[in-house]
């Protein structure tokens, strides 16, 4: 039996330095240090590009290097997902493929190589056939959906 581990990581680009801060602090950080601690371990992790800015601007390039550094051990698979956490049926395709584009292309900026989305996260889980037929141009070999979030 498998078991998968996926985790939403994900504040809004406009969240305060200070809550960031302690959710960083009292969350984040903990997840990594488990990870560090148990090198068999692996999950998912969905790190929107806009949390990855927030984090390298309020000083935590620190967490970021070991995200980074448990990726290229295998231990985090990243998914993609859209940089700016809009949902996805509602804007035009061509905005689709840009927030996914730009996602991609900030966390490869953070995360190198390492960052290297096979599967993706929609944000809320909405997702239609529109978004399924980007998904599908863009490469990605699976998508994270809830029944709930189809429109």
């Amino acid at each position: 039996m498998h078991f998968a581990l996926v985790l939403h990581i994900y504040q809004p680009p406009t969240q305060l330095p200070r809550w960031l801060k302690l959710i960083t602090t009292q969350s984040y950080e903990k997840i990594v240090g488990l990870l560090e601690d148990y090198p068999r371990a692996r999950l998912t992790i969905n790190l929107n590009a806009s949390l990855t800015e927030q984090l390298a601007h309020d000083g935590f390039t620190g967490l970021l290097g070991r995200i980074r550094a448990l990726a290229e051990r295998g231990q985090i698979e990243f998914t993609g997902s859209a940089a700016y956490h809009p949902i996805l049926p509602h804007i035009p395709r061509r905005e689709i493929a840009r927030q996914i584009n730009l996602n991609t292309s900030i966390n490869q900026s953070y995360f190198g190589s390492a960052y290297q989305p096979r599967g993706f996260f929609p944000p809320e889980l909405a997702y239609n056939d529109t978004v399924g037929e980007v998904l599908e141009r863009l490469g990605f070999q699976w998508t994270l959906i809830d029944g709930t979030g189809i429109a």
